[in-house]
């Protein structure tokens, strides 16, 4: 009889691991979309998830899109899709739909195809940037991370234009994603030396290079407009001092620093900051890999000089440091590593606890914007639906309250310093007295209700709704708090 128990508990469990196997790859992915799905219906949108949908919406046609879009100072491939969707006349949810359905894709490349070992596939998909900020925040990020990692299969596939176009075309997601697709090529032709000084390799090379050269060119902001005089002011700025003050700040995101003592000294901080680092450069097998990878962390140091970075920048370091992880393994038919083995050297276990942390953050990020609130414009724009009358006309500063609300509320009596509210005419006048409450001297009387993003005393107008958002750590709209004034009116 205790046979026979055992003998049906076995080929149960080789059943359910036989079925396990079979359907993974393609119960994983439902999962994932599943639980992003529900991550992000419980997810404000903010400012500059907004910005771009904004700049969709109020475009006449394509060529009105790209005259208004090129003050943004982004490459227009997440924004050509966004205008699709409007001209659809979809809404903004399918934006978010759009969001967790390539970190969807992305994430079933990292677990099926990618050449890592199981438990650092899950680690990879669970890691802050791709699990909630590419995921749940709704931005160009999540397109070009899956378009690099795509671009890695069609490699090992030999599919060498589809792998090309995908890494030029990540370009137009996001220029930071252009070092990592060159530093995937320039390996490509290290590894495979003997055609590299081919006429037809050296070719398509500069091809790439142009394209490269094309996305910089379109990210400028035009002459005329608020971001190329605020680029331009901060590169007059930049120094070297400046320049390791922003590396050490962008190694920040993959030290444990914080684990290990929260009060450090400046000099022990930076100290186990270049060890994590170095922890990860370890884990590339060829010199290459590792030069490569330092110069793209130098690149991003560089541009932090002189463009104001937030925590979804630093998020590149990983797509970088993963993709040339994963091209290095596949380009040398690496196996998966025993863990049993890798684990005695101190280093590994390092880069295991760094990658760990990260991952932590992403659950707890996760959760946290579930929990708490992100922005609180979705919020303010339910109290204004509930109380408007359809004839009020509202004033609000731009940056910080009118983007977001606008969305939410689509209202054509929204008024700024600049006229009747048009994120499309804004982001051309904008300036930086501009984007702070009242900064500027403006005739309030003209208006029934006035949105700012800090609280102020202003005469024949009372404070009728308020929300402050500090609650959340990991969001990026902690500024996005609304007060809403209504005008007293006297018998």
């Amino acid at each position: 009889m205790k046979n026979k128990k055992n003998f049906f508990f076995t080929q149960t469990s080789k059943t359910i691991l036989r079925f396990s196997k079979k359907y993974i790859n393609i119960l994983f992915p439902i999962f994932f979309f599943l639980v992003s799905f529900f991550g992000v219906i419980n997810h404000e949108i903010w400012r500059d998830e907004w910005e771009i949908w904004l700049m969709a919406r109020e475009s006449k046609d394509l060529i009105n899109f790209f005259e208004i879009s090129k003050y943004q100072g982004h490459p227009q491939l997440w924004g050509l899709l966004l205008f699709s969707f409007h001209s659809l006349n979809l809404e903004y949810q399918h934006m978010q739909i759009l969001s967790i359905s390539l970190a969807t894709a992305y994430s079933f490349l990292i677990f099926s195809k990618s050449p890592f070992n199981i438990i650092l596939k899950i680690l990879i998909i669970l890691n802050f940037y791709f699990l909630y900020e590419y995921n749940i925040v709704s931005r160009n990020y999540g397109l070009g991370v899956f378009l690099i990692f795509l671009s890695l299969e069609f490699i090992k596939r030999k599919k060498e234009f589809v792998s090309y176009f995908l890494i030029i075309i990540s370009f137009y997601s996001h220029t930071f994603f252009i070092p990592i697709g060159c530093s995937i090529l320039a390996l490509k032709y290290i590894y495979n030396s003997k055609n590299l000084l081919l006429k037809k390799e050296i070719f398509k090379l500069i091809i790439v290079l142009i394209f490269a050269f094309l996305s910089l060119n379109h990210s400028t902001p035009p002459i005329d407009g608020f971001w190329y005089k605020d680029l331009f002011h901060e590169i007059s700025n930049v120094s070297f001092n400046l320049f390791i003050k922003k590396l050490v700040i962008q190694l920040q995101h993959i030290s444990i620093s914080s684990l290990i003592y929260k009060n450090l000294s400046y000099e022990f901080d930076i100290a186990i900051k270049f060890i994590c680092f170095l922890s990860l450069l370890c884990q590339f097998k060829t010199i290459h890999s590792r030069i490569f990878y330092i110069l793209i962390v130098l690149f991003y140091s560089f541009c932090g000089t002189f463009v104001n970075f937030s925590q979804r920048h630093f998020g590149f370091m990983w797509v970088a440091f993963f993709a040339l992880l994963w091209f290095e393994y596949q380009s040398h038919v690496s196996k998966d590593y025993n863990f049993k083995v890798w684990f005695k050297k101190p280093i590994n276990l390092l880069f295991f606890i760094c990658v760990l942390q990260t991952s932590l953050w992403g659950i707890n990020a996760f959760i946290g914007d579930i929990k708490y609130t992100y922005s609180n414009s979705k919020n303010a724009a339910n109290y204004l639906e509930k109380n408007l009358r359809g004839n009020e006309k509202i004033f609000t500063d731009i940056d910080y309250t009118g983007q977001s609300i606008l969305g939410y509320l689509n209202y054509p009596n929204f008024f700024t310093y600049y006229g009747e509210y048009s994120y499309a005419k804004w982001n051309k006048k904008l300036d930086r007295d501009g984007t702070m409450p009242l900064k500027k001297k403006v005739d309030l009387s003209y208006y029934d209700y006035i949105i700012l993003s800090k609280e102020l005393n202003l005469n024949n107008f009372e404070l009728v709704w308020n929300k402050n958002n500090r609650i959340f750590s990991a969001s990026n709209a902690q500024d996005e708090s609304y007060y809403i004034y209504k005008r007293k009116y006297h018998d």
